[in-house]
């Protein structure tokens, strides 16, 4: 068996209408160098991370002055889309995180199905979102599952169905601790 597929990692990420991007996808399988001017969108793909790594929104921590509210809103209009490609020990699994946009205060939700990332599901001719109920019932065809924070948590410590297992902790209770460590790197600060 290849050892390859028995380490899970983060292979591919897709911002669609989310953030500083239109479209972007990035191959994050190998190393990678983000070169920039100001508000080109580095720190927005780094954070972007968070809804990957990190269960709860609440738990995610953003730079600078910019609220809750603020990041939804950057993040999270109509028809945007975050999408992680992942491997994991059962197999490729995509990770999409869907912005309900303004008429639901720019919240989000996340669902996990099995298989690869395949932009033109995300998108129109050219860069264009599609929009959400196209996604949706792309994810249902793939035998999509709507994950909770709580089924978020036990998907990133290797617990339930389908697991990602990136935090494959001993003892779930000690989940808080990996979150701060995570969300420090992010931020570049000491523990």
């Amino acid at each position: 068996m290849n050892r390859d597929i028995l380490q899970p990692r983060l292979v591919k990420m897709l911002l669609v209408n989310s953030g500083r991007f239109d479209y972007a996808i990035i191959d994050v399988d190998k190393s990678m160098h983000f070169h920039g001017g100001n508000n080109a969108g580095k720190t927005t793909l780094v954070n972007a991370l968070q809804f990957l790594f990190v269960d709860s929104f609440r738990s995610m921590v953003w730079g600078g002055e910019k609220t809750s509210k603020d990041t939804r809103e950057y993040y999270f209009k109509t028809n945007s889309y975050i999408v992680f490609e992942v491997s994991t020990p059962t197999g490729t699994q995509c990770l999409v995180v869907i912005g309900k946009g303004a008429t639901s205060s720019n919240e989000f939700e996340r669902w996990i199905y099995p298989g690869s990332l395949i932009p033109e599901q995300y998108l129109l001719d050219g860069n264009r979102a599609k929009d959400t109920a196209s996604v949706k019932s792309y994810i249902d065809s793939m035998n999509g599952v709507k994950i909770d924070d709580t089924r978020m948590k036990k998907w990133l410590i290797g617990k339930g169905e389908s697991p990602f297992g990136v935090a494959p902790l001993k003892r779930a209770r000690d989940f808080p601790k990996y979150r701060k460590v995570f969300t420090n790197l992010l931020r570049m600060k000491k523990s």
